[in-house]
């Protein structure tokens, strides 16, 4: 099987690597993340636990944006290993007049999409949502490491480098426009 697999101990450093992945766009260098237990899968998201993962919010540099970002880990076989579901950045925004926030864009990775998905090609690795396109292109999946995608879906350093290069990205290009 194709995926992103790790040991129980690496997956349980995911904290970490998450805090500093996030500290460059948070409010603080306090960056707020959860683990919990869904059933055998493991679960890692920023701000506080909410029953529903899209809910969660942490604050950003920035007053009235905030971003939301969970990893799902399964269980991949009884010796403990586990396999990288997905792993979703959101950007929202708060809306002026107090009502819900709007998501601006998001940054998601589905290394465990099969093969016969349509947008395999696309999907499975680090990958932009407009949010705010109109129709069906707010859907479009939006590559962003095409040229070594096989090693980035395949290997854990390598997904983490290209997750850092992603978020940078999102920090110089969206983040310093505000």
């Amino acid at each position: 099987m194709a995926g992103i697999l790790a040991n129980l101990q690496t997956v349980n450093k995911r904290r970490l690597a998450i805090q500093k992945l996030f500290k460059p766009l948070a409010r603080s260098s306090r960056v707020e993340v959860f683990r919990r237990s869904i059933g055998s899968d493991v679960v890692f998201g920023l701000g506080q636990n909410t029953p529903q993962l899209r809910a969660a919010r942490h604050a950003t540099r920035h007053d009235g944006i905030f971003m939301n970002y969970y990893e799902i880990w399964n269980q991949y076989d009884a010796k403990a290993s586990y396999c990288l579901n997905k792993a979703y950045l959101h950007i929202h925004m708060a809306n002026r007049n107090g009502t819900e926030d709007e998501e601006l864009l998001a940054l998601h990775t589905d290394p465990m999409t099969p093969a016969i998905d349509p947008s395999f090609k696309y999907k499975r690795g680090p990958h932009l949502h407009f949010s705010k396109a109109p129709g069906d292109l707010s859907k479009s999946h939006v590559a962003l490491c095409l040229s070594d995608i096989d090693n980035v879906c395949n290997n854990m350093a390598t997904f983490s480098n290209a997750l850092d290069s992603a978020v940078g990205m999102i920090n110089d290009e969206f983040f310093d426009r505000f």
